[in-house]
């Protein structure tokens, strides 16, 4: 096992090249990089709505030297019906527009799926019927969810459902999941379709959990090679509000549905009695479930559900002790592999300023549980070998308030991405390597902080925006707050390579210099390239990252 904070070997940074500014029309940004072929890559921007429903897009494809080449501006309609965007899926090499279309009259939002010509850049009239949702009557969803609904008849009718998607490791198949509102304590309904990369259907069915909406988030579904549709569940126990601290007041349930949705196996997923504070999964080749994340030891432990958008107090309060991997057979819950590995006061203490240090060794000089603070889990990345990298990072947020001279006040939202943790684990549960990788992002601008990644070859690039004050950290030396600007603002690399070495960090992009600044949820990996979107000035450009 490789627990290191740095090694002085200079890594293989990347190859920069960056686009010139895209155009764009008014009110319009680049929404998402949507695929790819030898010669380039497509893109679609969509018009800044506030109400989010969007019935313009343009759809723009560009070459590997960020050159534009085509776009066509796409109005959604059908049969004079405006038609709202969700999102572009590639199967296959194969591109279909998804579009939904809420029919007030009889209160049904509908979702269809149209193929997309990548010569014209337009899409298809021939329109499929993929779902439909009834928000007829009172109807509560993931707008309330983790609030206590005490003005519910306010938003009766508010919420009129969603859909989202996933598909399989292959490409061959895609699962639109779609959430429907309730009444007010009713089980949390839901449906699923299940097609194949021609649009056929698989199997769909709509179904309910044995829970009420209140008690209930879906945390993540997949997908599987086979049509297997599995549904992470988490479930509070009697009240979603934090009432003792005995014990924790939730689990995490696995819905897997198999045999085209006919046979439906049930899950408890546990972590050897321990705490479970973050859970994600993937299905591996073998059409298992990789579960993994992070435990807290303390007996009180107690979490809170996800607020609604205005309660903006961070409720991650506990510390994480150590991580757990799981292999499940998914028809039987039969566990397959299992390992529990605790942080060690070392591996806790990495990177922690010297007032911090002294606090945590009072405390666990007294017998206190320690652990690290408000760590999320970000991502599981599955690897060629059968294992898989935990990705987590440090994140909070809250509300601020600002006073005027004349007194008026503005109330807006901070964020804080601290340190990213990096955990390789292998397919019977050993820990090959783990990292952390420190940073501090603190702002408004929720959308350039956090990080984005590229694992290739057995080699993980983590890619953020930093301060190149910083080239030079190391866990014996000061880290500095990144510098959205200046003289100093710079997107850093980070590369942590196939024998579990992390390398000293390199400035890749100089804001100085290049008057840009990545956007990491703007990002899409194709192979040994990354494509991401960048900011400059206001406007945005495209900038391609060659491994």
């Amino acid at each position: 096992m490789v627990i290191a904070s740095l090694s002085q070997a200079q890594q293989h940074a990347p190859k920069v090249k960056i686009g010139e500014k895209i155009k764009t029309s008014g009110g319009f940004s680049l929404s998402d990089i949507i695929g790819s072929d030898e010669s380039g890559f497509y893109t679609v921007q969509k018009s800044n709505s506030p109400f989010g429903r969007v019935d313009k897009v343009v759809f723009e494809y560009y070459n590997n030297r960020l050159e534009l080449v085509k776009e066509n501006k796409v109005e959604l309609s059908y049969d004079g019906n405006a038609l709202a965007y969700e999102f572009t899926v590639e199967l296959k090499e194969k591109l279909y527009v998804f579009m939904s279309y809420k029919n007030s009259k009889s209160k049904t939002n509908y979702l269809f799926a149209a193929s997309f010509n990548k010569e014209t850049l337009s899409v298809s009239n021939d329109l499929m019927k993929v779902g439909e949702i009834s928000y007829e009557g009172g109807s509560v969803g993931k707008l309330f969810s983790g609030s206590d609904i005490e003005d519910y008849e306010s938003y009766r009718g508010a919420y009129i459902g969603e859909f989202n998607y996933d598909y399989s490791v292959d490409s061959s198949l895609i699962a639109i999941y779609y959430a429907m509102p309730n009444d007010l304590g009713e089980d949390k309904r839901f449906g699923v379709h299940v097609l194949n990369d021609n649009m056929e259907t698989l199997w769909e069915k709509t179904d309910q959990l044995p829970y009420s909406d209140k008690l209930v988030d879906v945390k993540d579904f997949e997908v599987d090679n086979q049509g297997n549709f599995h549904l992470l569940t988490m479930v509070f126990d009697g009240k979603r509000k934090e009432k003792s601290k005995k014990e924790s007041n939730y689990k995490f349930e696995m819905f897997s549905y198999t045999a085209k949705g006919e046979k439906l196996s049930r899950n408890d997923l546990t972590a050897g009695g321990k705490f479970i504070t973050e859970m994600n999964f993937e299905v591996n080749k073998d059409l298992e479930l990789v579960c993994a994340g992070y435990y807290a030891n303390k007996s009180g432990f107690h979490r809170k559900a996800d607020g609604f958008w205005m309660n903006a107090n961070h409720t991650n309060l506990y510390e994480i002790s150590g991580y757990y991997y799981q292999r499940i057979n998914a028809e039987t819950g039969e566990v397959l592999m299992e390992n529990l590995t605790e942080f060690s006061m070392d591996f806790i203490t990495e990177n922690m300023s010297d007032k911090e240090l002294r606090k945590t060794m009072r405390k666990n000089s007294k017998g206190k549980d320690v652990g690290m603070k408000i760590f999320e889990l970000r991502e599981l990345v599955l690897t060629e070998d059968g294992g898989v990298i935990l990705l987590g990072e440090q994140y909070d947020s809250w509300l601020k308030t600002k006073t005027s001279q004349g007194g008026s006040t503005t109330t807006y939202m901070k964020y804080f991405y601290g340190e990213i943790l990096a955990i390789k684990i292998d397919n019977q549960g050993n820990e090959t390597w783990r990292h952390k990788v420190g940073k501090w992002q603190e702002g408004t601008r929720y959308d350039m902080s956090s990080f984005a990644h590229v694992y290739t070859n057995g080699s993980l690039y983590l890619f953020f925006n930093d301060t190149d004050l910083n080239e030079d950290y190391t866990d014996n030396n000061e880290l500095y707050s990144c510098v959205w600007g200046g003289k100093h603002g710079c997107t850093m690399s980070v590369n942590i390579d196939t024998n579990g070495d992390m390398h000293s960090r390199k400035a890749i992009i100089y804001y100085d210099k290049h008057k840009a600044f990545v956007i990491p949820t703007k990002a899409k990996q194709f192979g040994k390239e990354m494509i991401m979107v960048a900011e400059r000035g206001g406007k945005q450009l495209l900038i391609r990252l060659n491994i």
